[in-house]
């Protein structure tokens, strides 16, 4: 008897808790390394904030479709502004293939690893932050939770 209403406790404790922790505002602190998830998929993002570079953004992504290209966002407060991965020499590609400027090509296995290194100035003022990736032409858009950079707003 004792086990199953434990066993009832733990499940309706797991099937009532709402609270969605990954939604809050991450805040990173400098020279913090911080993983960020993506909402609905599998890819994650590494924020490292080095207060003498910069801020390395360092994405995973994996069930990509393989004939499709993508684009990349770091975009502040819900998609007012921000930048696109891209050239080439701004990257440090790891899986998959970048094309023109700003297209990512995952590789076979549908996975892309790139990282990207962006100025401070790029976070200042940001209410938040997320990430964006998209199917060239923005038909299909996954979308990260939201993070600041703790010394930046």
């Amino acid at each position: 008897m004792r086990f199953w209403m434990t066993s009832l406790l733990l499940l309706i404790n797991i099937g009532c808790s709402n609270t969605t922790p990954a939604e809050e505002l991450t805040q990173i602190e400098p020279d913090q390394a911080f993983d960020i998830l993506f909402h609905d998929h599998s890819g994650r993002a590494t924020i490292i904030y080095d207060s003498t570079r910069g801020i390395d953004v360092v994405i995973w992504m994996n069930d990509l479709y393989p004939d499709k290209e993508y684009e990349i966002a770091l975009v502040r407060n819900d998609g007012d502004e921000g930048v696109l991965f891209g050239p080439k020499e701004n990257l440090d590609i790891k899986l998959g293939s970048i094309e023109e400027e700003t297209k990512l090509r995952p590789n076979s296995n549908g996975e892309v690893y790139v990282s990207m290194l962006n100025p401070e100035r790029l976070f200042e003022g940001a209410e938040e932050m997320r990430i964006e990736v998209m199917t060239f032409g923005q038909k299909e858009v996954l979308k990260s939770h939201p993070f600041q950079l703790s010394d930046m707003n």
